[in-house]
């Protein structure tokens, strides 16, 4: 699955959708400093200990969007308890992935 591609030129796509509605948060200083748009990716920076989760789980319960996937790799169990408790509305679409794999906890959800 090796696919050799130059960085300067683009990769096809049949037809790329306008991201014209914007992803509110409801957090001012978050969607002020991170502008997001629906159906894009967003990331959110920080190092150990900035309660970059607390920042993904208020995305997730108060943003203005239908679905949410929420991919928590590498957090700790208790963390994603947590996550899961206080999201009681979501459909596991896989729960436990991979768990051998380093002893930790991937969930994947839906809204």
């Amino acid at each position: 699955m090796l696919k050799i591609w130059s960085v300067r030129q683009t990769q096809p796509v049949v037809e790329k959708l306008a991201a014209n509605h914007p992803l509110l948060i409801g957090q001012r200083a978050l969607d002020s400093l991170y502008p997001c748009v629906q159906g894009g990716a967003t990331a959110i920076p920080g190092a150990f200990g900035y309660e970059k989760t607390v920042i993904s789980q208020s995305l997730s319960k108060f943003s203005n969007s239908d679905d949410i996937v929420y991919v928590g790799i590498d957090q700790r169990g208790n963390e994603m308890a947590k996550v899961l408790r206080d999201l009681p509305q979501v459909k596991y679409l896989i729960s436990h992935l991979l768990n051998v794999i380093n002893r930790k906890n991937y969930f994947i959800v839906k809204n």
